[in-house]
């Protein structure tokens, strides 16, 4: 585990402005399309030329963070011992996915350095952080402590990432795939869609392959389901499945223990399903 405050202060910058980039961007988008204007024409995210000097666009901006992300991503070997080789695992989401698993951001004083606690004002509405030991309130952009984060087992990660519950005999008629995934870090769990759509469209070798089955098995099993409702649940398990594999190769690349068989008894399946791309697989 990367313990350098630098590096992993910069990632977390990084990835954060990038995923407010990413969100001005579609809205740019969607408002050209609203207005029936070819994004592709416009000065705003296209590059331009003023005085004879090309002058970048968001798309560009966009593409230097991106490049940035993948250059600090080098510091850490589950990226390059492993994740840089899986299609579909960009730099924007692993990023992303690196600060979740590894580390813990927590608000601290200004003034003394010790912890804040979040306190709501008697309305419910206005929240302020104090300080645990001077009382201080923090105002504006808060201070934080770097610490670090340990998921024994597979199911602390997949409960801290919002992934549900596998035992679909649990539904009920007309629950929706967010009532199994309950809980979890928000941030988190559109990450892990954000992998998952991203595995999909670059038709990655494995966890597709994986993908398609479970969307077939599940048609069968409940005909009166959607299609999308179909989609949801088993691009559910295949991002599970991913994130299986991202703590096991996690763990064996810190050397701590990884408890199995967490595939085999947990996601239902005979065989062992051991990381894709990893030591030579793929």
């Amino acid at each position: 585990m990367i313990t350098n405050e630098n590096l992993i202060r910069e990632l977390k910058r990084d990835v954060r402005d990038l995923e407010s980039l990413r969100k001005v961007i579609a809205g740019r988008k969607n408002r050209l399309a609203a207005d029936n204007i070819d994004w592709k024409l416009d000065n705003i995210l296209g590059s331009t030329k003023e005085n004879g000097k090309s002058q970048p666009g968001l798309l560009t901006i966009k593409g230097r963070f991106e490049r940035n992300i993948e250059k600090n991503l080098i510091n850490w070997p589950i990226w390059t011992e492993w994740l840089m080789n899986i299609p579909g695992a960009g730099p924007r989401t692993i990023g992303a996915l690196v600060l979740h698993y590894y580390y813990i951001f927590k608000p601290v004083c200004k003034e003394c350095g010790a912890p804040l606690e979040l306190r709501v004002g008697s309305d419910n509405d206005k929240k302020s952080y104090i300080c645990t030991s001077c009382d201080t309130v923090s105002k504006g952009m808060l201070k934080h402590e770097i610490g670090f984060r340990d998921f024994p087992k597979i199911s602390n990660w997949w409960t801290f990432a919002g992934r549900g519950d596998p035992d679909y005999k649990k539904r009920r008629k007309g629950m929706k795939l967010d009532e199994l995934n309950k809980g979890g870090l928000p941030r988190l769990k559109e990450n892990g869609y954000q992998i998952g759509e991203s595995f999909i469209k670059q038709k990655n070798r494995y966890y597709t392959d994986f993908y398609l089955p479970r969307k077939e098995k599940r048609a069968r099993e409940y005909p009166d389901w959607s299609k999308g409702k179909i989609d949801g649940f088993a691009k559910n398990e295949m991002v599970k499945l991913f994130l299986a594999h991202f703590w096991s190769v996690a763990r064996e690349i810190e050397g701590l223990p990884v408890t199995k068989p967490y595939a085999g008894t947990i996601l239902g399946h005979t065989g062992m399903i051991e990381p894709f791309y990893w030591n030579g697989n793929g």
